[in-house]
């Protein structure tokens, strides 16, 4: 879609090079991952003269088969009875065994042949798990490419689906600030989940069951997520946006806010009259535009392959003058899983809507996850193919200093260009991932600054078809090549999206692309342009270093310890510095960059309550590593403590442990610590355990005033909290002996004592309408008083005894009961 993002500014002051993971093209089999070594190394050597790519962690991504065929295979065989075939011999090199995996679709590139599978795991499948065979027209193998998750998986399901299917709808309803109840949730489905085939999370990837459920809203078409809940813990395992659009049906939103886009509400039909209303009309007719290119040039029928049927057939549907809730017109354009959406006068631009429509093809072919690298490869994608349609359609404006800009036939009040696939950097985008613009998008903004770093594949798009001629001093990067011509673009870009999976990062394109021009035969010198274009913007550049090892984390009161160990593999480069991403941010900053000889962080300032989120990477001139990230549960402490109490009583603090979601933590040891007055730092004086709820107390009896707070250390998964200090004065105990009945004029003489025994001065007060006033004044001996007082009139008077404070041995004033006497 049309959208303009924001990039990290933190990261780009802070890192010098932000790429992506990625790995070098290598012919020589390096070490497979433990999970896998034995197989894959067998299943290596097997095929030893084929090109094997590896990412940095040893996994095969692609094998380069050469169109080999595979023994015994019937001459007419279909497609995927060949790759089957060859996949019997070659899918234990993905760490896979091939009846694991089910044929998900077929398709063509030209003359060959691409089928693709998924993973399975115990008959599930494997989100983001896939493999794709591309094949001559003698059944040969020329490709396979993808990734597959490894190594063990649970497969209990303890959260019910029920409760999966409202997980979902909250969150997606806390995303989007709606009601829950305003969302629909498809019926949940059974997926196992490795987060390492859609982010580079690093260490601690591994197979989990999820709930899988799409959560869309009937009232705003801009929302359409999907929601994987694990189904072990009942937390929200990855929320990702679908919302990135023969035969023609159109309406027109007129503004309203109440979507009708169904059979018998259309504005305009196939073959039907003009509305009237520009907004329906372009849309139909760019929609057709982009139809007849996508038939002629790549034999593709549009609607066949993303057309939704609503009961009356397979059609190119489009929603105009759309208008969400809060938002009317809406500035943007965007498809919507099954149809496409256009705000007011965003269907004038045929590069939009051919770039909204490509967004559906991808959704029926690689599938590509809106989601880091993937998602910009997918937003990639839809503003080459959109490009390539505006170029070859004959409408609008196709002047040569506005032939690779998104967006020139917008008007300037709908935003206007928005990006430069020539130059990525006129508009903020990065076009190698070299740049300082390099988005790594730490905040995850933008569903991982999709719209920002698709700069990069763009910038390889655009030398791929026009060269460098037009390049400042003719090079990039040092590089000097002629293009291959959109004709050849339009093809090997196909050919390419067909061979990507959902979790295919920036690595996975350039191989792709390098050896789509292979399998489609092209001739060297274009494919030498296509492999110099994929190194000068860094798609398969030198090596990042691998994860940092053996990270841990420890919680402590308000602070958090990150420790690590080096690497195994540097990479490509030394080590320039480790970063820590933490979320969310600490007064602003959610960027640390520390010196590559540390091997540990102290976080500090860390809120009461808040869970935080820290993703290490190591970093080197040539890239970053896959982070590996390590969350802490943030705690929170209430109480309830007197802020006095009378000398030699029994003082009590009580208060409740809970975690940042308000629920109580049992088991957990808190501490009291006290600074007694006149002295200087903190001794514990008592220790508790809290209760299932969460509740504890402490209980002392109290002798002297001090400074206290209550202490939770914290655990290896939990942030300790350190108390706010509170004061607790210990008041001094004054007892009066007995007052007897004095008659008026009469001398009051009375006596007591002061606990603790201390020598000073003591106060005899009357109460009168102005309050308390002083009468007497006597001396304290051995903590014995004497005060004596002439009762001047029969009536009945108020009367106290009162001691002054003592704070260098931290005692409070001290005040007796009230005596009440009535003279006769």
């Amino acid at each position: 879609m049309p959208h303009r993002s924001r990039r990290a500014a933190a990261l780009a002051a802070t890192l010098p090079v932000l790429a992506g993971l990625l790995a070098t093209l290598s012919t020589a089999p390096a070490p497979a991952t433990a999970a896998a070594a034995p197989t894959a190394q067998r299943a290596a050597a097997a095929v030893a003269p084929e090109r094997v790519v590896r990412d940095t962690r040893g996994r095969v991504r692609l094998l380069a088969a050469g169109g080999r065929r595979a023994a015994g295979l019937a001459p007419g065989a279909s497609a995927a009875t060949a790759s089957r075939a060859h996949l019997t011999r070659v899918a234990p090199l993905f760490g896979v065994a091939a009846r694991d995996l089910r044929v998900a679709g077929t398709g063509r590139a030209g003359s060959r042949d691409v089928v693709r599978f998924q993973q399975t795991r115990a008959g599930l499948p494997v989100f983001a798990g896939e493999l794709v065979t591309v094949l001559d027209r003698r059944g040969g193998l020329l490709s396979v490419s993808g990734e597959t998750a490894q190594g063990a998986s649970l497969t209990t399901y303890d959260v019910a689906a029920s409760a999966a299917a409202r997980t979902a709808r909250r969150a997606v309803a806390a995303a989007h600030g709606l009601a829950a109840r305003s969302l629909r949730g498809d019926r949940p489905t059974r997926w196992l989940l490795d987060r390492s085939l859609v982010e580079s999370t690093g260490a601690g990837a591994g197979l989990r069951p999820v709930w899988r459920v799409p959560v869309r809203s009937s009232a705003r078409l801009e929302v359409a997520d999907l929601v994987l809940v694990d189904a072990v813990t009942g937390q929200v395992a990855l929320r990702l946006s679908q919302v990135a659009d023969l035969d023609r049906v159109v309406c027109d939103d007129m503004r309203t806010r109440t979507y009708r886009c169904r059979p018998g509400a259309y504005d305009r039909v196939e073959g039907g009259a003009p509305t009237g209303v520009a907004d329906a009309d372009q849309a139909y007719d760019l929609t057709g535009a982009t139809a007849a290119w996508y038939a002629a040039t790549l034999g593709v029928d549009l609607t066949a392959l993303i057309g939704a049927d609503l009961g009356d057939g397979r059609k190119l549907r489009s929603t105009t003058n759309y208008c969400p809730p809060g938002e009317c017109p809406l500035e943007n354009a965007f498809w919507a899983g099954d149809q496409m959406v256009y705000g007011a006068g965003y269907t004038s631009a045929d590069d939009v809507v051919a770039h909204e429509l490509t967004h559906g093809v991808t959704q029926h072919t690689a599938g590509l996850v809106y989601w880091f690298q993937s998602g910009a490869i997918n937003e990639s994608m839809s503003d080459v193919l959109g490009e390539l349609v505006d170029q070859g359609d004959g409408v609008g404006n196709d002047a040569p200093d506005v032939r690779w800009r998104l967006g020139e036939d917008l008007p300037a009040e709908h935003g206007g260009v928005t990006r430069d696939m020539a130059d990525p950097t006129r508009y903020d985008q990065p076009d190698s991932t070299t740049s300082m613009l390099y988005d790594l998008a730490l905040d995850y903004d933008d569903n991982g600054a999709v719209h920002t770093n698709s700069g990069v594949p763009n910038k390889a798009a655009y030398l791929i078809t026009d060269g460098t001629v037009a390049e400042p001093g003719g090079a990039f990067a040092g590089r000097s090549f002629a293009g291959i011509g959109t004709a050849r673009a339009a093809a090997l870009y196909w050919a390419t999206l067909q061979m990507l999976t959902p979790g295919s990062d920036f690595q996975d394109l350039g191989v792709a692309l390098v050896q789509s021009c292979a399998n489609l035969a092209f001739t060297p010198a274009e494919c030498a342009t296509v492999s110099q274009a994929v190194d000068a913007t860094g798609l398969a550049r030198g090596v990042g270093p691998s994860e940092p090892r053996k990270v841990a984390v420890r919680g402590g009161p308000s602070e958090a310890l990150l420790s690590w160990a080096p690497p195994t593999s540097r990479g490509s480069s030394p080590l320039t510095s480790y970063a820590i991403a933490i979320s969310p941010s600490l007064a602003g900053d959610d960027l640390a960059t520390i010196d590559p000889a540390a091997d540990g962080w102290v976080v500090t300032g860390l809120a009461q309550g808040t869970d935080y989120t820290f993703r290490l990477f190591a970093v080197n001139p040539d890239g970053t590593s896959p982070s590996v990230t390590r969350t802490l549960t943030g705690t929170a402490v209430s109480l309830r403590a007197p802020t006095s109490v009378l000398w030699s009583t029994r003082a009590t603090v009580r208060g409740r442990l809970v975690d940042a979601l308000g629920t109580g933590l049992g088991g957990r040891r808190l501490v009291l610590a006290r600074r007694d007055a006149g002295t200087s730092g903190y001794d514990v004086k008592g220790a508790a355990t809290t209760r299932a709820d969460g509740t504890f107390g402490f209980g002392w009896r109290a002798r002297v005033g001090a400074r206290w707070f209550v202490l939770y250390q914290g655990r290896t998964t939990e942030i300790g909290v350190h108390g706010a200090r509170h004061a607790l004065a210990v008041r001094q105990r004054v007892t009066p002996g007995p007052t007897g009945s004095p008659r008026a004029g009469q001398l009051l003489s009375l006596t007591g004592t002061v606990r603790p025994v201390r020598n000073g001065s003591v106060q005899l007060q009357r109460h009168a309408a102005d309050g308390w006033t002083t009468v007497a004044r006597g001396r304290l001996a051995d903590g014995r008083w004497s005060l004596s007082w002439r009762v001047a009139v029969a009536r009945p008077t108020d009367l106290r005894v009162r001691v002054a404070a003592r704070p260098q041995v931290g005692l409070a004033g001290g005040l007796s009961r009230v005596l009440h006497l009535d003279p006769r």
